[in-house]
Order: structure tokens, then sequence, then C-alpha cells
């Protein structure tokens, strides 16, 4: 397994991997310079003289002595707000709240599938069970597979399979987030969270027909279609990549979910796939809002921009206790996108210390007051992407 970091070639076919060996192969997939992979995943450099003996090449020790040089003034601004972290004692593992937090939605999600398919079919627990489950995506799963969750990657990976029990693929979430997401935020034609299909313009330099002018509109009507989306293009991935396990919880769920409620007629229909559309509504409305609001510069325009400050002038914050703990600290987004492996209960600490280094090298720090701020800003992006 060939990858090269900082143009120093590395051969990890021998190496055990902390987070689990499918972690780099899912990486080494689609790229094979793993160099802002590693940042954006490990919150620091990587240690070039640590893995002398995985080099694929010899190299002169000079040329190793300068390449340290160069990344450490590339990532300079980002090591030091590594180091006001530590200073500031904020470690990356989870309360016992959280574990609470855990324990309780999967027990519920259980419980409540328990009931639907093999007890009875219920509207008003389906509901239930469809909110619990987005609940269960940003919670649960998403910590999980960031590895956030635990230093124990098995611990990781059990828990990052609840992905597949809400009707997802561990591996190809992990793809589309992790290895595209973070690592090319807001990039066009390499995060696929810039791409609206044509249907919605949600970067500037995207483009624009004339049924656009009507998206701050029609988009947040469309929100409950996310989950066949993701359904879709999820499945195609699994078949693809011959991801057999993603691929037979998939199955399960659209069978649980859509077939076997369904009694024959339309009405039967819409009001099986309610729950779902619920869970998809929920979680599409709040990754909208993590990187389309007024004024987001867009990662394609600041590609001379450093790691720390593209992460942070592309992405936003509102401030809301309630909805960190209910939606995983989701509204703190830049300190997510700075710090992807430290467990969410810890954001709001984690963005004391980000503003106060974000000034000092004058990077945009985008924070809104609330949600609905955040909302009606979003609402004004996609009327002003959809008319200029």
């Amino acid at each position: 397994m060939i990858v090269i970091i900082d143009g120093i070639i590395y051969d990890l076919t021998n190496f055990d991997h902390p987070g689990g060996n499918d972690i780099i192969e899912l990486f080494t997939q689609h790229q094979s310079d793993l160099t802002m992979a590693f940042v954006s995943n490990h919150s620091r450099i990587f240690p070039h003289r640590k893995f002398q003996s995985y080099r694929a090449l010899n190299y002169d020790k000079d040329f190793v002595d300068n390449t340290i040089k160069s990344s450490i003034e590339t990532y300079k601004d980002y090591l030091e707000l590594i180091q006001n972290v530590k200073d500031a004692k904020i470690t990356p593992s989870p309360s016992n709240l959280y574990w609470c937090k855990l324990v309780l939605l999967l027990f519920f999600n259980i419980y409540l599938n328990y009931r639907l398919h093999f007890i009875n079919w219920s509207f008003k627990v389906a509901l239930i069970l469809g909110y619990i489950n987005a609940l269960i995506g940003l919670n649960v799963q998403h910590d999980a597979n960031h590895g956030s969750l635990s230093n124990n990657k098995t611990i990781n990976k059990v828990f990052g399979l609840s992905q597949n029990l809400i009707g997802g693929s561990r591996k190809a979430w992990i793809i589309q987030h992790m290895v595209k997401h973070h690592v090319h935020t807001n990039v066009l034609g390499k995060d696929p969270d810039t791409d609206g299909l044509d249907v919605v313009r949600i970067h500037k330099e995207s483009n624009r027909y004339w049924f656009h002018r009507f998206q701050y509109i029609y988009t947040l009507l469309g929100l409950p279609l996310f989950s066949y989306q993701i359904l879709i293009i999820e499945t195609y991935e699994c078949i693809k990549n011959q991801y057999i396990l993603d691929l037979i919880s998939k199955c399960a769920f659209i069978y649980l979910n859509i077939v076997k409620p369904f009694d024959g007629t339309i009405v039967g229909f819409v009001k099986t796939q309610i729950p779902i559309m619920l869970t998809g509504a929920y979680l599409s409305l709040f990754f909208l809002l993590s990187h389309n609001y007024k004024g987001v510069p867009d990662g394609n325009n600041n590609k001379n921009g450093t790691f720390m400050e593209n992460q942070i002038t592309n992405s936003c914050n509102f401030k809301s206790d309630i909805l960190t703990q209910v939606n995983g600290g989701l509204n703190y987004q830049i300190e997510h996108h700075l710090f992807p492996r430290y467990n969410h209960m810890k954001y709001k600490d984690l963005s004391v210390v980000v503003k106060k280094v974000a000034l000092k090298y004058g990077y945009e720090y985008n924070e809104f007051s609330c949600f609905y701020e955040n909302f009606k800003s979003t609402i004004s992006y996609l009327f002003i992407l959809g008319n200029k």
C-alpha cells in the first residue's frame, strides 16, 4: 500500500493502523497523496522520523529535515492552535454524559424497531424512530467513525456500524465524509457536499440555470428526499466496491422500512415514508447550514490559504447549548473540522481557544447568535446563488 505524505513515499503494507487498516484502504482507494488527509484526521503534522522504516525509497537526511521544516512552516498557525488546546487541558475523550446519551439512543432504536417490525406497525412509533435515527447519525456513528468515541479501534468500528442500523453504509460514509468532505471542504469537484446535482446551486462556480432563482424555496421542500438520495448513491457504492455487509444491512433496512409496511395503496405508501423523510429532512437541514451561508468564500478560491484558515472560513457555528447536546455538536462545525477526533461534547470548550487564535491571525470566525440567524443567512445565500 503506497502513500505519499509531504512528497515522501511510504509503503504501509505491513503497517497496523491504530484506527483500523480499513481506514487507510478507504483513503487510498481515492487518492495516493495523504498529506492533507493525515493533518485533517490527526490534528498534527506527519511524524516522518518515526516512520523511517516504512519509506519506500532512501531519502537524504537533509531532504527529510527540510521537508519537516517546510511542513512546520506550512501548518504553523494550526500547530499553535493545537498547542493552545493542550495548554488549556482540553482532552478528546467523551464524558460520562455522552455515554448515557449513546446508550439511550441505541436502546430506543432497538426497542422501537422491535415494536414497529415485530409487534405492529404504528405511524406514531415510526415517526419517533425516524427522529431517533437522525440523532444516532449525528451523535453515535459520526463520533465513532471519526474515532472520537474511543481509543479502541474495535469499539469505534462496532458503534460506527450504527450508520448501517439507520439505513446507511459505514464505508460509503467514511469515503464521502472523511476522505473527501473533510479534506477538501467546499472545493467543487472534490467535496461531494458541493454537488447539488444541478438541482440546487450551492457553489459559486457551479452552473446556474433559470430555475435556481427559486431554489431558496424548493430546496427546503426537497430536504425530506435526502434519505432516498443517500440510499441510491450508497447502494451503488456498495455494489461497485463490493461492501457486502453494508449492502446486506441496506437491503434489510429497505425491506423493513419500505417494502414490508406497504399496504398496496398510495396513501399507505406515503404514510410509511414520512418517518424516513423526517430523518432525511432533519439531517440535511443542519448539513446545509454548516457550510452554506452568506459570505462563505468557498474552497476553490481559498487555495492559497492555510489548512486552518480554509477550515475556519468555510464553516460556521451557531450558539445553542440544547442543540449542541441534541445534534452531536454539529452547530460547532468549525471546531469539528479542526479537531474531528475530539468528542463533540468538547467543542464548546475548543471554540474559546479557536476564536482566540483565529483573531490573532485575522481569520474570519463565522458564528451566529442562534439557529434562526444561521438559517436566515443560508436562505439568503441560496437566493443570491440562484440569481447571480
